[in-house]
């Protein structure tokens, strides 16, 4: 990916850094690891966060869907269909968060 001549939308990956840091990491004996990958798949650059964290209780998944709710009606925003590319996988092994923005 050419870092000069792409243009993320501002806040987009964050949330995700944040919370990986402040709930997946919180009370973990082990070294936390945040890996944030970005590459380009076709006409898409493609975002991928993981983290080794504690994984999201079924209690946090249903606080977690406002968050969630919020961040795909901002890609809903920029009418080019990327909040369908939005998925979340998380076990006790980690979390892991994956969408795709359209160039």
């Amino acid at each position: 990916v050419d870092i000069h001549n792409v243009e993320i939308p501002p806040l987009l990956l964050q949330p995700f850094i944040e919370n990986a840091i402040e709930h997946g990491f919180k009370n973990k004996k082990e070294e936390g690891k945040i890996t944030v990958n970005i590459y380009k798949d076709k006409n898409r650059y493609c975002f991928e966060i993981k983290d080794n964290g504690k994984g999201l209780s079924e209690e946090k998944k249903d606080k977690k869907l406002h968050a969630i709710d919020i961040f795909k009606k901002r890609l809903a925003l920029r009418e080019k269909q990327e909040e369908k590319t939005f998925k979340i996988l998380s076990s006790k092994k980690g979390t892991t968060v994956k969408f795709c923005l359209r160039q």
